[in-house]
């Protein structure tokens, strides 16, 4: 009887092994499972992630080549009107150079008209009023040609000033391709960089593919299956567990990058839109530039036209006139007409000189209008990035927060074979805190993304006061000519 309780006892012990042994080899079939089904997931959002990689990539290429045709046609663009402003400054040394020209011979000939009429008062003959009238008149001409000189002399100085203004602008375009050149030189480091990262994932990815067909094909050695069958289901549990663990850290790195590209992408798309439409209120300012030179040369023209003919009736009144004695009183009527006739031109000339300086004005009200839409715009582009970089952060902490609850599924569901293994529970604890530590690192990074983008906010803010008060000295400028072409016109009345 005591040999078959014995038997009986055996039994029932082999009987409980081969029932505990089945259940841990299904529960190591159902881990085995999941950890393939997670491969395969990780292996799906790795080839999502090399494929946006690749886009990426060629949106990059794309914004260079453009980059590089818009720094050509800037620096073409500088070339011409570097020429244009030489060619300005020659032809306006060489109108100043005739009027000065022009002014000594006419000083000349008054003298000279000075001379003989000393020389008609000193001798017996009296002096009529038609000579006294004729000098009269030639130095009241004279002061009107001395006043219309001190205008061109203004109107040049205002061109010199425009032209540098030109420069400083031109200035301001270098340095800003400059500075997208030095721009594009980082990203494309920062894309070898990643290019290497992503290299050293497929690397690992390729070797952890290996270890799992090696796995599977061949059962394992000696050295880890240790004194029974639960030290080994404890040894592959945690190497599953370190293997999951590293490839959760690799997505995440990989998804940081890809985020991080996603945005400098939106930023170079803001900041293209901006140059292009800054280049456009620059082409626009240039062809009105020219466009009031244009009218400027013009006026010119007329009064240089207009100087030779009062230098030719000057030169015909000279000649002596035989009738002149018979026909005083009628000169003398004449001579006043000519005064009234003088008077209304010089009218006629304030006032289209005062309106080429209200055209300009107009010019520079228009101008302002188009920065403060230029600036508008930028902001527009500058809220829409800042939304998108939210919403990616906020896409960032739901994907953590599905992490953490397929974690804890995980967990709850390896909790039979945890309580079995007592070294399970420091391992589940010090991966918890390595999956705090990361999430106080990302936390750190968006801190940090979030400061440096307020800096850049800031230091664009500073940008658009100094342009607000260039645009403000500019219209005064231009106001203080209006006032001061309106005070010398009364000046002429008086």
């Amino acid at each position: 009887m005591s040999t078959e309780n014995s038997i009986n006892e055996n039994n029932e012990e082999y009987l409980d092994n081969a029932g505990d042994n089945s259940r841990s080899y299904n529960l190591l079939k159902t881990e085995y499972e999941i950890c393939r089904q997670e491969n395969h997931d990780l292996k799906r959002k790795l080839e999502l992630n090399e494929a946006m990689l690749r886009t990426i990539q060629e949106t990059n290429e794309s914004l260079e080549h453009s980059q590089q045709q818009f720094a050509t046609e800037k620096q073409k663009e500088i070339s011409v009107l570097e020429e244009k402003h030489r060619h300005h400054t020659k032809e306006y040394e060489n109108i100043i150079l005739n009027l000065e020209t022009q002014l000594a011979e006419r000083t000349e000939e008054l003298t000279k008209l000075r001379q003989q009429a000393e020389a008609e008062c000193t001798g017996s003959k009296p002096t009529p009023v038609a000579d006294e009238l004729k000098t009269l008149t030639l130095e009241a001409e004279n002061v009107r040609l001395r006043n219309r000189i001190d205008e061109f002399m203004s109107t040049i100085k205002e061109r010199k000033k425009d032209l540098e203004r030109a420069e400083e602008t031109i200035k301001y375009l270098k340095s800003q391709c400059n500075t997208f050149e030095s721009s594009s030189e980082m990203l494309r480091i920062r894309l070898e960089e990643k290019n290497q990262v992503l290299e050293e994932i497929r690397a690992e990815l390729a070797l952890r593919r290996a270890e799992a067909a090696a796995f599977e094909n061949h059962p394992t050695s000696e050295l880890y299956k240790g004194n029974s069958l639960f030290a080994e289901v404890e040894d592959r549990r945690q190497m599953l567990m370190s293997t999951m663990s590293k490839l959760r850290d690799q997505y995440r790195v990989v998804k940081r990058i890809c985020k991080s590209q996603i945005i400098e992408i939106k930023k170079l798309r803001a900041e293209r839109t901006a140059t292009l439409r800054q280049w456009e209120a620059d082409f626009n300012n240039t062809l009105e530039n020219e466009e009031l030179i244009q009218k400027y040369k013009n006026r010119i023209s007329d009064l240089e036209s207009k100087l030779k003919t009062e230098i030719d009736k000057n030169t015909d009144s000279k000649e002596p006139d035989s009738t002149a004695t018979n026909f005083e009183y009628f000169q003398f009527l004449l001579n006043a007409k000519k005064k009234e006739i003088n008077e209304y031109r010089m009218k006629i000339e304030s006032l289209s000189t005062k309106l080429l300086i209200e055209e300009e004005t107009k010019r520079n009200v228009t101008k302002e209008l188009r920065y403060w839409k230029h600036k508008a715009s930028s902001l527009e582009a500058q809220l829409c990035a800042a939304q998108a970089e939210q919403q990616l952060y906020l896409m960032d902490d739901d994907d953590d927060n599905g992490l953490l609850k397929e974690v804890n599924d995980y967990k709850g569901g390896l909790e039979s074979v945890v309580q079995s293994f007592p070294n399970s529970d420091s391992d589940t604890d010090t991966q918890l805190t390595e999956e705090a530590k990361s999430d106080c690192n990302n936390t750190t990074k968006l801190n940090t993304v979030r400061f440096q983008t307020s800096l850049n906010l800031n230091e664009e803010k500073t940008i658009d006061d100094k342009k607000n008060e260039h645009s403000t000295k500019s219209v005064l400028f231009t106001k203080n000519t209006v006032t001061k072409s309106d005070s010398v016109n009364e000046n002429r009345r008086n």
